[in-house]
């Protein structure tokens, strides 16, 4: 009980489930650690932006430009309903996203000015944050993802998907027929993407599956950032 009152908790109104989807401002009403809460601090947070020097689109409202190499993240719940964007790209991993204008990678395919999203993680900017704001915007979305079973996955599951954002065919087998890829990581992936990747029918996905299937490799979309 000492310990309770110490952390401002009243024994006779709070009890564990009191903490339950409270975020921790909420929490301070009742208890002085905000830390108790269940929820994350970042409940709902998307990163997205535009490729550079494109306008960022919103509904009823002036268009914005961010800065290179910068983002914003939203709150899906309660912005997605403003974004004006005709198509999406989803990228998988963070540096590509941040560097997606830095990549040599042809992303016409998915219009002018689409709307970027990352892909996000297991936790704050979550990857399941992101599927739901596809669901909410349902436009057509271009993945752009790494070039493995893992990757092919990812791409042929995002809502609203159309295409993938790839190399050249030929670009791609040469890459890996110059020793480029992983032949560890392929084979990691295979055992829970094989039957799934089989039996695709999107172009996209069986086109570049049938590359990296022939040479048993993986490689990484970062790859296609170009350093100066």
């Amino acid at each position: 009980a000492a310990l309770l009152w110490s952390e401002g908790i009243d024994i006779n109104t709070t009890y564990a489930e009191s903490f339950r989807d409270k975020t921790r401002a909420k929490t301070l009403q009742i208890a002085n650690n905000e830390k108790l809460n269940t929820v994350s601090a970042r409940l709902h947070r998307v990163a997205l932006k535009t490729f550079y020097g494109k306008p960022l689109l919103w509904q009823h409202q002036a268009s914005s430009f961010l800065p290179l190499h910068a983002h914003l993240e939203i709150d899906y719940q309660q912005t997605a309903h403003l974004l004006a964007h005709e198509t999406v790209i989803v990228v998988e991993n963070w540096e590509s996203f941040n560097q997606i204008d830095d990549m040599a990678l042809d992303f016409s395919p998915a219009g002018d000015n689409p709307l970027i999203i990352w892909r996000g993680e297991q936790e704050g900017v979550r990857a399941d944050n992101a599927l739901a704001l596809l669901k909410k915007l349902h436009k057509p979305v271009w993945a752009c993802v790494d070039y493995d079973p893992s990757g092919l996955i990812i791409a042929q599951s995002l809502p609203c998907f159309v295409g993938m954002i790839k190399p050249d065919l030929t670009e791609l087998r040469e890459i890996l027929i110059n020793n480029k890829g992983l032949y560890s990581r392929y084979l990691k992936q295979l055992n829970h993407s094989q039957s799934l990747l089989d039996a695709a029918t999107h172009p996209d996905i069986v086109q570049v599956w049938q590359i990296i299937r022939e040479f048993g490799k993986a490689l990484p979309q970062e790859f296609f950032i170009l350093h100066e």
